[in-house]
């Protein structure tokens, strides 16, 4: 019996440092979370069941209902994730009308794929996930992205360019920046403000394959994502967080230098093998 509880103890205690390891961002007064680690927004819709149907109506009622509320928290949701450091998508759907159609278009037709779940009082209750790539990010991503390449200006002139290490993607550690929020287009900027990574260097198609950065709540568990960032990732720390939404990160110069020396590794720019570490909020 002791076995089989410790057992039970270590198998909860794995479940919870998995959860720890998600970054979930809450978005407050609506029934939804964006996991800027499983890069998906999540929503729940209720449908109470309504007596003044025929009882053979009344279920299908309620799942009916239950699925418009849904995909109303899921458009409200979405409206609370930062877009870039400038803007949200509340403000992208705002400012065009061809945003917001095509955005409400995916919601509207997005097939539920979790089970319903009926209560003892006869209401219905339903969960619903999107990803912030695919078809959301390609309604939300600026129409031009990539065919630029970095420049590095701010190098010394005498900076010797090596060839590209064996790194297989990069890793921005901004954990110690208290003020860091995550964004579907995020950049990595160096200390003058010129773009290191992100909307100016990616190619809109991979940012929609894959997103244009992940995120992790510590440089252990983005290592861990092998898949996104291969076995051998560099690993450079942001020095501060830019942008009207805290969302651009900063790293010095002298990790800049490094960067460099992957900067002709077109494989980490055009299949967007980055993550982010940020605090957990």
């Amino acid at each position: 019996m002791a076995r089989k509880y410790a057992m039970v103890t270590l198998i909860l205690a794995a479940m919870a440092a998995a959860a720890a390891a998600q970054i979930v961002q809450d978005v407050p007064g609506k029934a939804g979370d964006i996991d800027w680690t499983d890069q998906a927004v999540r929503a729940t819709g209720i449908g109470a069941l309504n007596p003044k149907l025929p009882p053979s109506a009344q279920r299908k009622n309620a799942l009916r209902a239950a699925q418009l509320d849904a995909m109303r928290n899921m458009i409200e949701t979405l409206n609370g994730v930062v877009l870039t450091s400038e803007t949200t998508v509340e403000n992208a759907m705002m400012s065009s009308d061809v945003i917001k159609t095509r955005v409400e278009g995916i919601v509207k037709n997005f097939r539920f794929t979790s089970k319903p779940r009926y209560m003892s009082d006869g209401s219905v209750e339903v969960d619903m996930e999107m990803l912030l790539y695919g078809k959301v990010g390609d309604a939300l991503y600026p129409e031009q992205m990539g065919g630029k390449t970095p420049a590095f200006s701010s190098l010394p002139s005498n900076f010797n360019y090596s060839e590209p290490q064996p790194y297989t993607g990069m890793i921005v550690d901004a954990s110690g920046v208290a003020d860091a929020q995550p964004a579907m287009v995020p950049n990595v900027l160096n200390e003058s403000g010129e773009g290191v990574y992100g909307e100016d260097f990616v190619p809109r198609e991979a940012a929609v394959k894959n997103g244009v950065a992940a995120y992790a709540a510590s440089v252990d568990a983005a290592r861990r994502n092998v898949e996104r960032i291969g076995a051998n990732p560099l690993v450079v720390r942001a020095i501060r967080a830019s942008g009207l939404n805290k969302s651009d990160l900063v790293i010095s110069d002298k990790d800049v230098e490094t960067v460099a020396t992957i900067a002709d590794n077109t494989e980490i720019y055009e299949s967007c093998k980055v993550i982010i570490v940020l605090r957990q909020p």
